[in-house]
């Protein structure tokens, strides 16, 4: 609202995308298409070998780049940084959630789990009864953060990981 009251010239208009667009879309497409856009971190690979942005690191000062990094929650800022650039700033941190219904592990027995051990024994109690994310995508990234949680590492094309 400031920026729109202070240059009144310059008309910004957002438009929104699914999570699932926002998941999946082709980042080449949306850099073709728009000036600025919110993207997730595991595109920078994509973002910094196709040059599809500009880094941010030649564009703001490194005063504000520092702030920046030092107000992001854990390692959102870096999770950016690709071969040496910038190439997005953190807007939110994404994290893994669990939910569940205590009416129905009260009804069958059992008390909200605490460890992963417990989620599997209330897993083994019937089938579908603990579900991961349903999204192909959403459960691979859930894969994954599990690995790096066991510091794991995650699996290659090469089989090296």
């Amino acid at each position: 609202k400031q920026f729109c009251e202070r240059h009144p010239e310059i008309t910004i208009e957002w438009e929104a995308r699914s999570l699932q667009e926002f998941g999946e879309g082709s980042i080449q497409a949306l850099a073709d298409q728009y000036d600025l856009v919110i993207i997730d971190h595991p595109y920078m690979g994509q973002v910094a070998q196709g040059k599809c942005f500009l880094p941010f690191d030649q564009h703001l000062a490194s005063a504000q780049l520092q702030e920046l990094e030092r107000e992001s929650v854990g390692a959102s800022y870096q999770s950016y940084f690709f071969e040496g650039h910038q190439w997005a700033l953190p807007i939110d941190a994404a994290a893994q959630v669990a939910g569940y219904r205590a009416d129905l592990l009260k009804a069958n027995g059992f008390d909200v789990p605490q460890t992963w051990d417990e989620v599997l024994d209330v897993a083994k109690f019937r089938r579908g009864f603990v579900s991961p994310a349903l999204s192909p995508l959403d459960s691979l990234m859930c894969f994954f953060t599990h690995l790096m949680a066991r510091s794991q590492r995650i699996p290659s094309r090469s089989g090296r990981g």
